[in-house]
């Protein structure tokens, strides 16, 4: 018996109901952690779609699935050019003539990204001179060439502090990246990659000098706000965002201790101080294993840059190579107390600059 040919497939909707006119559309990434959570907010007249995924064939086909089933699509909304959120919003933007919303800052900070750091000898000579060996910094520029860094698309519509998308208020969050935009709405946050259970806080050329420095801030300015659950990116909701933030902020300040006790009078690059106290990576895949080092290191140098504005660490900087090393022989006071002194009088206020 000859069996009858394949009907075509039902296109079936992939988001879940969050709450009233908030969806989330979970995508699947070729790399870590696996997934990206996008959201579609209603609006007067179709649909918000906020971050994209990463613009593969299987997130190509979820959304337009999606949207066969919800309608159309008035926006799409960045949070943030990172590959995992935007990697989609050309193919999204061309399918729907829908237009791509973003901060200004962000737009700049990945025109930067892409046009000047993505380049080979760019990123070898920028992590070369933090003491990176060639093997490494050529593998993780091309793990990063392809997951990473995207090509943003053209002629955004920019938005910031005190604009809105719909009816929700656009949030400044810096940290992640210098431009990352929250959304927030009747005590809802869509809150991207700023509270995550593992922070990523990095350190990449043409950035602000002091990443994690504004993450603390907008992590104090969120703990001021009254919201009741955070919608992250990644993982699952955040039902108390405000004392998570505080949470986050503490264990940020432990770590910056920690490294701090690391730091020796004798110069070190960011690489030394971080393969110091690695843990064998010994079974990992050669690709994994380089690409988990670079990015360790670009933690590594926003909290150095951080102890730096705190006058705790010096940097040490020439042609070849960028070094770091303690600026005196003490360890690093609890900042929370570094932070109470902070109206003081003092006759060091040098040594006493607040966290």
């Amino acid at each position: 018996m000859t069996a009858s040919p394949p009907g075509p497939r039902k296109r079936q909707p992939r988001s879940v109901h969050i709450a009233s006119g908030v969806r989330r559309l979970t995508l699947a990434l070729p790399y870590l952690p696996g997934h990206v959570h996008c959201y579609l907010l209603a609006d007067s007249d179709g649909w918000i779609a906020v971050d994209t995924g990463c613009g593969n064939a299987s997130g190509r086909t979820a959304w337009t699935d999606e949207l066969t089933e919800r309608g159309p699509l008035r926006t799409v909304f960045l949070t943030h050019f990172h590959h995992d959120h935007a990697g989609g919003a050309r193919y999204l933007s061309e399918l729907t003539a829908a237009p791509v919303t973003r901060s200004a800052i962000d737009f700049r900070e990945a025109h930067n990204q892409w046009l000047k750091f993505a380049p080979a000898n760019e990123v070898r000579r920028w992590l070369g001179r933090h003491g990176v060996p060639k093997e490494t910094s050529d593998c993780a520029r091309q793990f990063m060439r392809r997951h990473i860094v995207s090509e943003p698309p053209g002629n955004p519509v920019h938005v910031g502090a005190d604009d809105h998308i719909g009816d929700w208020e656009a949030l400044p969050a810096p940290g992640h990246t210098d431009g990352q935009l929250l959304l927030l709405r009747d005590g809802m946050l869509l809150s991207a990659d700023h509270l995550l259970n593992r922070p990523d806080i990095p350190m990449w050329p043409n950035r602000n000098g002091d990443p994690v420095g504004a993450w603390l801030a907008s992590l104090r300015e969120i703990s001021r706000r009254d919201i009741q659950i955070a919608l992250p990116s990644h993982g699952a909701p955040v039902a108390r965002p405000a004392a998570f933030a505080r949470q986050l902020a503490d264990e940020e300040e432990a770590r910056l201790r920690m490294l701090a006790d690391r730091l020796r009078p004798q110069p070190q690059t960011a690489y030394d101080l971080i393969e110091a106290g690695r843990r064998s990576d010994a079974g990992l895949p050669c690709e994994t294993n380089h690409v988990k080092r670079v990015l360790a290191l670009a933690h590594a140098l926003a909290r150095l840059e951080r102890l730096v504005m705190l006058g705790v660490a010096v940097r040490y900087d020439d042609e070849e190579l960028v070094m770091y090393g303690r600026a005196w022989a003490h360890r690093l006071s609890n900042m929370s107390e570094t932070r109470r002194r902070k109206s003081r009088p003092s006759s060091n206020r040098r040594a006493e600059r607040p966290c």
